[in-house]
C-alpha cells in the first residue's frame, strides 16, 4: 500500500531559504546534499510519481547535474528572485500533475531528513487505503532544528504543535518544510500572502483549515532536522522577524480562538 501511494505522490522541493551570496551555488550544494540523503530513504523516492525543484537561478547545467544525482526526471520551476517562500510552494504545487498525484508532499533543500521521513510522512494514507477509509486531508511531520543545547531551545520556540479538537492525533498547526497534502485539499487551501509576517503563513493556514474542519494528522515520526542559522548576525535577524510573526499572528488567533463579543 506504501509504494501504491508513492506511486500516487508528488515531492516539491524548493530553495527559497538558500538566498544571498552566491545563491546559485549554495542551492546547489544543499540540494546535491538532500538528494544524496533522499536516496537513502527507506522508501526509495526513485517510487514517487513525480519531483519539482523551484529555484531562481540553477543553471541547465546543474539541473541536469541534479537529475543525474536523483537518478529520476525533476520538473524545475524557474521563480522571480522576489518571489517569497510561501508563494514558491504554490508555483512548485502548480506544477504537479494533478490528474496523477493524488497526495502532494512539501519539503526544503536546507533540511535534513530522517532516513524513515518519507515513508512516516505518507504511511497515513497508506493506512487508511488498506483499511479502505477516508484518507487524512494533510499530515504534518515533526520539524527540529540541530541537536544540542541550542537546537532544542529554539526548536522549542520556533516548532511548536498543538492538539486539534477536531480529531484525535490532529494538530492545529503544521510547517510548510514537512507536511503533506491531499492534492485536492491544498489546491483549496493554498497560502494567501499575508503582510507583516515572515513564516506564518502555515500556521495562518493551519487556523483556516480549522476553522473549516479540515483536520492535519501529526505524524511525529516524520522527522526531519532544519539547519540552525550560520552566523549570530543571523540569529538575532531570524528572532527578530520571528517575534514579528507573534505580534501579525495576535489578530489570526484572537479571531480563531476568542469568542466574537470578547474580540
Amino acid at each position: 500500500a506504501l509504494l501504491a501511494v508513492a506511486a500516487r505522490t508528488a515531492l516539491v522541493l524548493e530553495t527559497n531559504n538558500l538566498r544571498g551570496g552566491d545563491a546559485a551555488t549554495q542551492a546547489l550544494h544543499s540540494l546535491q546534499r538532500l538528494l544524496g540523503e533522499l536516496a537513502q530513504q527507506s522508501l526509495p523516492p526513485t517510487a514517487l510519481a513525480q519531483w519539482v525543484i523551484t529555484h531562481d537561478g540553477l543553471s541547465p547545467e546543474a539541473c541536469a547535474q541534479l537529475q543525474s544525482l536523483a537518478g529520476r526526471a525533476i520538473d524545475f520551476v524557474h521563480i522571480d528572485a522576489s518571489t517569497d517562500y510561501y508563494e514558491a510552494k504554490n508555483q512548485g504545487f502548480d506544477a504537479v500533475d494533478a490528474k496523477g498525484c493524488t497526495v502532494v508532499v512539501f519539503a526544503d533543500a536546507d533540511c535534513r531528513p530522517a532516513r524513515d521521513w518519507l515513508a512516516q510522512l505518507i504511511a497515513p494514507f497508506a493506512q487508511a487505503a488498506e483499511a479502505g477509509t477516508m484518507p487524512p486531508a494533510a499530515v504534518a511531520g515533526r520539524t527540529t532544528y540541530l541537536p544540542g543545547m541550542l537546537g532544542a531551545a529554539l526548536s522549542a520556540i520556533d516548532f511548536m504543535y498543538f492538539p486539534s479538537p477536531l480529531a484525535a492525533g490532529a494538530t492545529r498547526n503544521f510547517y510548510a518544510n514537512n507536511v503533506a497534502f491531499q492534492h485536492a485539499v491544498f489546491a483549496q487551501h493554498r497560502y494567501e500572502p499575508l503582510d507583516g509576517v515572515y513564516r506564518a503563513h502555515c500556521q495562518v493556514m493551519g487556523l483556516r483549515m480549522q476553522a473549516a474542519g479540515v483536520a492535519v494528522l501529526h505524524a511525529p515520526d516524520s522527522h526531519t532536522e532544519h539547519r540552525l542559522p550560520d552566523s549570530s548576525a543571523e540569529t538575532l535577524q531570524l528572532r527578530w522577524m520571528r517575534g514579528e510573526d507573534s505580534v501579525g499572528l495576535t489578530p489570526h488567533l484572537v479571531r480563531a480562538y476568542l469568542p466574537r463579543s470578547l474580540q
